[in-house]
């Protein structure tokens, strides 16, 4: 998954040890790029886990659920999933025009892991409401073009 578009604005400075700098805010959260080491580095975990704990909670909003065009924005092109019946689940096989479908569910326990400068896993409790059952899940997210 992939988190939304969003317009950013960019200033650049020198840090102490002379290596330019980009600074870029998407979304209320700083990114860093280091030109020596050409990576994006966010100011804080915690903006980062925030910001990946709203993108995961919208996926289960049924104005989310129901919108081919927002589901879309927010799903990786790659993106697939496994079911709960065991059954794998890709985007551009199962997203119609009326979406996925609502789901009562709330998410708790969430918690981020780095897995590089770029990608995060997160990993967090679904609490089905209909079927009164709990599920362990994880999403790798990746930051790409902006987003």
């Amino acid at each position: 998954m992939i988190g939304e578009v969003a317009t950013a604005s960019c200033s650049y400075v020198t840090n102490g040890a002379g290596y330019l700098e980009e600074e870029m805010q998407v979304f209320g959260i700083i990114f860093i790029m280091n030109s020596k080491k050409g990576v994006w580095k966010m100011e804080s975990e915690s903006s980062l886990k925030e910001h990946l704990h709203q993108l995961e909670e919208k996926l289960l909003k049924p104005e989310i659920r129901t919108s081919q065009k927002e589901l879309n924005n927010l799903l990786a092109d790659n993106f697939f999933e496994f079911g709960s019946s065991g059954k794998v689940l890709y985007k551009d096989e199962g997203i119609s025009e009326k979406g996925i479908g609502e789901v009562k569910m709330t998410l708790s326990d969430f918690e981020i892991h780095p897995l590089s400068e770029e990608i995060m896993l997160t990993i967090y409790r679904i609490f089905n409401e209909v079927k009164k059952q709990h599920s362990l899940r994880s999403s790798i997210w990746k930051f790409r073009d902006g987003r």
